[in-house]
């Protein structure tokens, strides 16, 4: 179930965001979001205020003379991700569609922009402009009167000041000497158990459409160094995005780094790899 986990170009998903900060720190970058889905909610009755979300900056940094901080944002639920980028709920960019005749009814309709005398263009424009509709075909052409005019909406989901920049975050594709859906930790605390750290990382896996399967799978190897093998499952790339966020994972107030697994560590397992 392990063999079949490389994946060769950078990818993201439809949970992880990139995000960036001038001055914010990690904790009122949290309440900023917060905040954010109680106006998603007054403003449009859409609510994901008890979606689960994991808020972390990993650094700062100095550039142009100001602080810049930047981390991580992974929502559960696809829909918010798609909100969060100015989306439709689906995924669908947030547009308006007419045609020519919607906006500028003559009879007869011209074919295109260009035949038109100066004042009539003006008149167009002004109209097309005025409408909000951002988009004419590059040709200026409206064959059949039904060509498509597009207007951009404004995104639903907004923050609630413009300081959080964000964008999909991005994986590297994974070292043929490592598992890419295989993580590996050395020296775990006594007090932290297998289903703790199972517990940890669940929250953070994409939903599977067989109940039945049961990620991620956890494993105590046998030595004096307390070491565990987490596994997710080899059909997504869970297991980067996890990396990527939780640099270190806390778990029961302990920082735990975790690394990809080897796949001389997975033969040790499972005898082959």
């Amino acid at each position: 179930m392990f063999l079949n986990c490389c994946y060769k170009m950078d990818i993201t998903n439809n949970h992880t965001l990139y995000l960036w900060t001038n001055h914010l720190d990690e904790e009122e970058c949290i309440s900023l979001f917060k905040d954010s889905l109680e106006l998603l909610y007054k403003e449009h009755a859409i609510d994901f205020r008890k979606t689960f979300f994991f808020l972390r900056i990993i650094n700062n940094t100095i550039l142009d003379n100001r602080q810049c901080n930047y981390g991580y944002l992974h929502v559960e639920d696809e829909r918010l991700f798609h909100l969060i980028l100015g989306r439709n709920m689906d995924g669908t960019r947030r547009e308006k569609y007419a045609s020519i005749s919607d906006i500028f009814p003559l009879d007869p309709l011209p074919t295109t922009f260009d035949v038109l005398d100066e004042d009539a263009k003006f008149d167009f424009l002004e109209s097309f402009y005025k409408n909000g509709w951002t988009e004419l075909n590059n040709d200026k052409s409206w064959e059949l009167y039904e060509t498509k005019i597009i207007q951009k909406q404004e995104s639903l989901f907004r923050f609630v000041t413009g300081n959080i920049h964000v964008e999909p975050a991005l994986v590297k594709a994974v070292d043929e000497l490592y598992c890419p859906n295989a993580i590996i930790s050395h020296n775990i605390p006594n007090e932290i158990s297998v289903d703790d750290i199972k517990s940890y990382f669940s929250r953070f896996c994409t939903r599977p459409k067989n109940k039945k399967e049961d990620f991620p799978n956890v494993i105590q190897l046998k030595g004096k160094i307390r070491t565990v093998i987490v596994c997710f499952n080899p059909n997504t790339c869970d297991a980067s995005f996890i990396l990527l966020i939780n640099k270190p994972a806390i778990i029961k107030n302990h920082s735990i780094r975790f690394y990809y697994a080897k796949k001389s560590d997975m033969r040790n397992v499972y005898g082959r790899y």
